[in-house]
């Protein structure tokens, strides 16, 4: 008989041949996870669809401004337009930064706070800090991952912006 929640990956040496997939679950992922964190992920969830929107609202400012300064237009307008985009992109950047420092300081409550949330047990501090350190680093982990490609599309429109402002601001 097969149990729920489990799929079948590849033959292994039990006698049903599957492998339970309960680690990837994130039903069951989201209640082990601190409270701390579980905050974070929200603020990280919400802050990167800000991150993605506000992007996406720039390359398609971008590229309306490259169609109308084909057909020719005020150089005034142009220079106004420049400085609302990078305004734009620095508000990202900020919100960026700020990002990495939630997380930097959500990592080191979370190692402070894990003897306290430990139960009686017969492990050393150490153990319990390093038992703490392991659970979030998988976190850290996606969560560099995160807010690396999120600073990489922040670069690329940027250098997008700063391309076509070399090109049709007056010299």
């Amino acid at each position: 008989m097969i149990k729920p929640g489990t799929f079948l990956l590849a033959m292994v040496s039990n006698s049903l041949g599957m492998i339970p997939l309960d680690s990837l679950n994130l039903r069951l992922l989201w209640p082990k996870l601190p409270t701390l964190t579980r905050l974070y992920a929200v603020i990280l969830c919400g802050g990167s669809l800000y991150v993605v929107y506000a992007l996406s609202r720039t390359v398609g400012k971008l590229w309306t401004l490259r169609r109308t300064s084909e057909q020719g237009s005020t150089s005034d307008r142009l220079s106004q337009v420049f400085s609302a985009l990078c305004a734009r992109l620095d508000n990202v950047r900020q919100v960026i930064i700020l990002l990495w420092l939630l997380f930097g300081a959500s990592f080191l409550l979370e190692l402070a706070l894990s003897p306290q949330t430990a139960d009686s047990s017969r492990l050393s501090l150490l153990e319990i800090v390093l038992i703490g350190v392991l659970a979030q680093a998988g976190f850290g982990c996606l969560v560099f991952l995160d807010l690396l490609l999120l600073h990489v599309a922040q670069w690329v429109v940027s250098v997008w912006l700063q391309s076509f402002a070399s090109k049709h601001q007056p010299t």
